[in-house]
């Protein structure tokens, strides 16, 4: 079940002020006179969304560049603390994801969840959005709350070609690693996991899956 944050189509919020109510209508002309006539962008409707967290939220790239240039603050949170990239990275819009990186959103930013936004993406099977963030140095190890890896995401949610981005992700990262030495460390980490219940790290479990497909069977009968 997804943590009820992103869950937003389900939720009907008010709307605070002239620019709410701009990108909401889709008014690009209204969202510009909202904006001369200086509504403030940083109000917060009930989901505690800033105007360009809605423009993010509805894939409205066009105003999120308004808001943007206009000098909104690009890192703020809402009641759930997720920022506008979590919302467009479970949206799934790829260029909005861009332009909010490359106006400075913090890529590693976690929710009440502890949710990245690639925690967000992953679950919802966007890969191109996935390759965004990846590029952009987003850590596909980050675990949330519940010690879950965006891989763990894509796979429990069916999205294979999202959880093939992030195994291929994660094995290139071993590209350095003696196999033996990865699969060892893997071995061990699902001993500790069986005898106290704790969560492998991404890495480990990249390295297993790795170990599993070049057929080091030894590992796996360890298991």
């Amino acid at each position: 079940m997804f943590p009820a944050l992103f869950i937003t189509t389900l939720v009907v919020s008010s709307v605070p002020n002239a620019l709410h109510d701009a990108v909401v209508s889709d008014d690009f002309e209204a969202l510009q006179a909202a904006i001369k006539s200086g509504a403030s962008p940083e109000d917060q409707d009930a989901l505690g969304y800033t105007v360009l967290m809605r423009a993010a939220d509805d894939g409205a790239l066009d105003a999120a560049k308004m808001l943007l240039a206009a000098g909104v603050l690009v890192n703020a949170r809402d009641n759930s603390k997720a920022t506008a990239l979590h919302l467009a990275s479970e949206g799934g819009f790829t260029e909005l994801v861009q332009l909010l990186i490359d106006q400075g959103a913090e890529i590693e930013a976690t929710d009440q969840f502890e949710w990245t936004p690639l925690h967000a993406a992953a679950s919802r099977g966007h890969t191109e959005v996935l390759n965004t963030l990846l590029a952009a140095g987003a850590n596909a190890a980050a675990t949330d709350e519940d010690g879950k890896t965006p891989l763990v995401w894509a796979a429990s949610q069916g999205h294979e070609a999202a959880a093939g981005v992030l195994d291929s992700h994660s094995m290139s990262k071993l590209a350095g690693r003696p196999l033996d030495e990865a699969s060892t460390g893997a071995a061990a980490s699902y001993s500790e996991e069986a005898s106290g219940g704790k969560a492998l790290r991404a890495d480990e479990e990249a390295a297993f899956m790795a170990a599993s497909m070049m057929g080091k069977e030894q590992v796996k009968n360890e298991l």
